[in-house]
C-alpha cells in the first residue's frame, strides 16, 4: 500500500473504536433496560431497583449461576473460534485450554471476583442513592405544591382572554356541586 493513507499514523483509531463500543454498550443497557422496567411495571430509577435487588442477593447463590455462564461463553467462543480456523469444534474440554483442575480453579475465581465485585458495587449504589434521598428530603418537601387539579370555574370565568361563557352568580355557587337528591330520585 502506498500512498499519503500509509505514511498516516492511525494509533487513535482502535482506542476511538474502543470508546464508541463502550458508549454504545452503556447506551444499549439504558435502553433495553428501560424498556425491560417498563414491561415489568417497575417505578422510578431501574438501575436503582436492580441494584437493591442484587444487593439483597447472597453472592453465594449467585457464585453458580456466574460461574455456569462463564463456562458457557467461553464454549461458545472457543467453538467458534475452532469452527473459524479448523472448520469443526473439538469439543467441550479442549475449550479450556489448559488441564481441567487448572481452568476450573481460575473460571471459579473469576466467577468469585466478579460476583463479589458486582455485589459490593450494588451495595455501593444502594446505600449512596438511599443517602441522597435521605438529604434531598428535607428540600424536596420545601418545594411549594403544586396547583390543584380541578378546575376553578370562577377564575376561567372572570379571566377576559378565556373562551369560555360567562356564567352567573348562581352557576358559580352550583359548580362542581352533584344534583340534588330528587332530580336524581325521578330519573
Amino acid at each position: 500500500m502506498a500512498g499519503p493513507y500509509a505514511s498516516y499514523a492511525h494509533t487513535a483509531v482502535i482506542p476511538t473504536l474502543l470508546v464508541a463500543l463502550i458508549f454504545a454498550a452503556i447506551a444499549g443497557l439504558n435502553i433495553g433496560g428501560e424498556a425491560l422496567a417498563r414491561a415489568a411495571g417497575v417505578r422510578g430509577d431501574w438501575l436503582a431497583h436492580i441494584a437493591a435487588q442484587i444487593s439483597g442477593l447472597s453472592p453465594v447463590r449467585l457464585a453458580p449461576v456466574v460461574f455456569a455462564g462463564q463456562l458457557l461463553a467461553l464454549f461458545a467462543m472457543e467453538s467458534a473460534e475452532q469452527i473459524a480456523t479448523l472448520g469443526h469444534p473439538l469439543g467441550f474440554l479442549a475449550s479450556f485450554g489448559a488441564p481441567l483442575a487448572f481452568a476450573l480453579a481460575i473460571n471459579a475465581l473469576a466467577a468469585l471476583i466478579t460476583v463479589f465485585a458486582i455485589t459490593y458495587a450494588s451495595r455501593g449504589l444502594t446505600a449512596a442513592l438511599r443517602a441522597l434521598a435521605v438529604a434531598m428530603a428535607p428540600m424536596m418537601r420545601r418545594l411549594p405544591a403544586s396547583r390543584p387539579a380541578c378546575v376553578n370555574v370562577r377564575r376561567l370565568s372572570l379571566d377576559a382572554r378565556s373562551d369560555i361563557v360567562r356564567t352567573s352568580p348562581l352557576a358559580w355557587r352550583l359548580a362542581n356541586r352533584p344534583p340534588p337528591l330528587q332530580a336524581t330520585a325521578a330519573l
